[in-house]
C-alpha cells in the first residue's frame, strides 16, 4: 500500500459532512476536484464507526509527498 503525506498552504475553505471531528477513520477514495492555478480542492471520503465522512479541502497549494 502506497502512503502519501499531504500538505495543503493558503487553505481557504475545509468542509466536513457530516459537521464531525476526523479521527482515525479508513480513507476509502482520495479525489483531486480542481487544479487550477493557487485553487486546488481535494475531496476525502471516510469510513468512520457508524457512517461515511465527506472532507472538502481548498488551497491555494496541495504537496503530495510519497512516504517510504
Amino acid at each position: 500500500m502506497a502512503k502519501y503525506k499531504l500538505v495543503f498552504k493558503g487553505v481557504s475553505k475545509f468542509e466536513a459532512i457530516p459537521n464531525t471531528l476526523v479521527d482515525y477513520d479508513d480513507i476509502l477514495e482520495v479525489e483531486l476536484l480542481s487544479s487550477e492555478m493557487n485553487n486546488e480542492t481535494v475531496k476525502f471520503v471516510l469510513k468512520g464507526e457508524e457512517d461515511v465522512k465527506i472532507l472538502t479541502v481548498q488551497a491555494a497549494e496541495v504537496d503530495f509527498i510519497k512516504l517510504d
